[in-house]
């Protein structure tokens, strides 16, 4: 009984611990994701958790929700578009940009494959053996778009491409590719530089930008 008594307060313990960590690594994380849209010019327009819904307004009974709802920021993705992007247009001389937050790859990939309600104590990968990352996805119309929420409609009707680079062809013929960083190379402001640069190139060389583009870039 003692034993038990002492797990339960460990266990309060490591919970008081990661509510710090959390905030502490978020307070981090969201300069870095706001530093790299900037520096490729490009402006808020949504963000989302990328396997479960958002943590319940107000006005809804949370008492019933999947635990992983009140954990929005364990795998979210934040959605920009061009400076001068519309919400409803998407033309084809625009371009889209989705940083996909991964704080523990073993957590993402249990949602494709787990149930619902697996144990979050039990999964294939222990953090160990799981990586922390940001993928940056580019998508470029091949021809305009004009629908309600055009740039998001884009993103949620297209699977996530390849983090090995390959370009992929989505919703409406849109192109898409993904570079994947792990987020220990980004906490360094020469390979932060250095992984912004690499896929600006990327950019350059899948046809996303060309130097007869109207798609500036900020240096």
């Amino acid at each position: 009984m003692k034993e038990d008594q002492n797990d339960i307060k460990q266990a309060l313990l490591d919970v008081r611990k990661s509510q710090r960590l959390l905030v502490g690594f978020y307070q981090i994380m969201l300069p870095i994701i706001e530093s790299i849209s900037d520096s490729l010019n490009c402006k808020f327009h949504y963000w989302s958790p990328s396997n479960h819904s958002k943590t319940p307004q107000g006005n809804a009974n949370p008492l019933r929700r999947w635990g992983w709802d009140f954990s929005p920021l364990n795998d979210a993705i934040f959605l920009f578009v061009n400076q001068s992007a519309q919400r409803n247009i998407a033309n084809d001389d625009e371009w889209s940009l989705v940083i996909r937050l991964q704080t523990d790859s073993g957590i993402s990939e249990s949602f494709e494959f787990e149930k619902k309600d697996w144990d979050p104590f039990h999964l294939s990968y222990p953090p160990e053996k799981s990586e922390t990352s940001l993928e940056l996805i580019a998508y470029r119309p091949t021809k305009t778009m004009i629908e309600n929420w055009a740039w998001w409609n884009i993103y949620a009707e297209t699977d996530f491409p390849p983090t090995t680079g390959e370009v992929i062809n989505g919703y409406e013929g849109v192109k898409a590719f993904c570079f994947s960083v792990n987020v220990e190379n980004l906490l360094e402001e020469e390979s932060f530089k250095k992984s912004i640069a690499m896929f600006k190139e990327k950019l350059e060389l899948n046809g996303f930008i060309n130097k007869n583009s109207n798609i500036s870039l900020c240096e």
